[in-house]
């Protein structure tokens, strides 16, 4: 059978019952990983469960005969599983997965401790984990296994993410600011020239706080959402005027497709607009100089579409990793954008965001919106569901 990765080759229920035996038995080991404050996993040759420590059954609300036989993407619910030929590790984004490759070195002899960042569905909605994952050898009755330590690092990816982000894009936007009065204190510029510029640089720093708080509340389950019934096409040309002035817009276009169509669309014009606001940044940012970025929207059958297009290409390991958290191409602490955009999209206004992108036709984004989304009291302000 065809993998994009690790090797394909599933053990019998026999062969999994047997192993299970061959650890379960053996009373020192079993007490030693529930002694572990981390979710512990023992893997046969085939990256299976054999064996699982309490704090693994409570982690992941199975027994262990319910783990039996599983790999460790597939007890998570990564949503690459989906789309593996022969489940967890045989997909093209498992070439990417820190903790395939960890249990692959281990099983070579060579202790290894990589991070793994993995996306999930679950009955809350989108969820990013991200996992710091350390493998190493175990032989039992002439049996050889892999110890799989997994520990939530979450936190501390989301608190480092979003502080470098925050302090990054701020000091941007209040530079650009500082710049300008700097002009008009020294009187190489009058307000008249300025004021424009000035209104739009501080409106994009107020937009830049606005945007993290958001984002913070949204991964908390705390953000409110207030409906209304907007404009497709006066959306868009909002999200131009408010980009175009952007750092990231310098040397490059932002425009409208002529071809755009105007509906009208029942969703939070707020959320919407950091959805779409990220997206013409990240391809603004990705454009060279003297590049453009296009920007659409038509109507479908279930609602709206919006679209942002760059002529760019991403390489595919770019592509592989797109819309994970702590992921990105601009250096450490970078990798909230696509992850938001995801994050508030499918959480939040119950859409689909997808991409597109080949040397040919560039890099589209895309960002589909129900007409009539069911929306629950928690994440809803009262009164505003008829605005």
């Amino acid at each position: 059978m065809n993998t994009h990765f690790a090797p394909t080759a599933r053990s019998s229920p026999e062969e999994i019952a047997h192993s299970h035996r061959t650890l379960a038995d053996d009373g020192v080991l079993t007490q030693t990983l529930d002694a572990f404050p981390e979710l512990v996993l023992v893997l046969n040759q085939n990256r299976e469960v054999v064996l699982a420590n309490e704090v693994a059954c409570r982690a992941l609300g199975r027994t262990v005969p319910e783990m039996l036989g599983k790999r460790p993407g597939e007890l998570v619910e990564c949503e690459q599983v989906r789309k593996a030929p022969c489940g967890c590790g045989t997909s093209e984004a498992c070439r990417t997965c820190g903790a395939v490759f960890a249990i692959l070195e281990s099983q070579q002899g060579r202790p290894s401790i990589r991070e793994c960042r993995v996306s999930r569905r679950t009955a809350k909605g989108f969820e990013s984990l991200d996992l710091r994952v350390a493998c190493r050898a175990l032989t039992a009755q002439a049996e050889s296994f892999t110890v799989f330590v997994a520990t939530d690092i979450s936190a501390e990816k989301r608190r480092d993410v979003l502080e470098r982000i925050f302090f990054h894009d701020i000091l941007n936007l209040a530079g650009v600011v500082q710049g300008f009065v700097s002009l008009l204190v020294d009187n190489l510029l009058t307000i008249e020239e300025v004021k424009d510029d000035l209104h739009s640089s501080t409106s994009s720093l107020v937009c830049e706080i606005h945007s993290q708080q958001a984002l913070l509340e949204a991964e908390k389950g705390l953000l409110e959402l207030e409906m209304c019934r907007l404009n497709s096409h006066d959306l868009l040309r909002d999200i131009r005027q408010a980009y175009a002035r952007h750092p990231a817009a310098t040397n490059r276009d932002l425009i409208v497709a002529g071809d755009a169509e105007t509906f009208t669309l029942l969703t939070d014009r707020t959320i919407l607009s950091r959805v779409l606001g990220n997206l013409a940044k990240n391809a603004l940012e990705a454009s060279p100089a003297g590049g453009r970025v296009t920007l659409n929207c038509h109507r479908s059958t279930s609602g709206g579409v919006f679209t942002c297009h760059n002529s760019g290409c991403m390489r595919a390991e770019v592509q592989l990793q797109m819309f994970q958290r702590s992921f990105s191409t601009k250096g450490r602490g970078r990798g909230v954008g696509t992850y938001s955009v995801k994050l508030l999209t499918e959480k939040y206004l119950q859409g689909r965001v997808g991409f597109s992108s080949t040397a040919q036709s560039g890099t589209t984004f895309e960002v589909a919106l129900p007409d009539c989304p069911r929306f629950t009291p928690a994440t809803m302000t009262p009164g505003n569901a008829a605005n």
